[in-house]
């Protein structure tokens, strides 16, 4: 039998900030020490002061907009999410063009 080396996974979905939500955080951070790879899936916010993508304590949290409406735009019209919006920007700005 051959075993695998690669980590296992393990996603987590929460219908809030994840900050704070001390709950989630202790388990994914337990698991992350035992060895996975850990990500939480939360809502973002504009305006909250939280970041779209960040890792801490070896748990990657991705936070999107849960907006209706938002996503029927981005898929119907090719509209970019907020959180899009500030991801170009940033790039844009990292070139040294702006």
């Amino acid at each position: 039998m051959i075993a695998s080396t690669r980590k296992k996974r393990v996603a987590m979905v929460v219908p809030n900030m994840c900050d704070p939500d001390y709950r989630v955080i202790k388990q994914a951070e337990t698991l992350a020490a035992a060895g996975m790879e850990v990500r939480i899936y939360c809502i973002w916010k504009p305006g909250i002061g939280l970041p779209v993508r960040e890792v801490l304590n070896g748990v990657t949290y991705i936070r999107r907009e849960w907006n209706v409406v938002a996503l029927i735009k981005n898929k119907l019209f090719g509209i970019p999410l907020p959180h899009e919006t500030v991801r170009l920007k940033s790039r844009y700005v990292e070139k040294g063009e702006g």
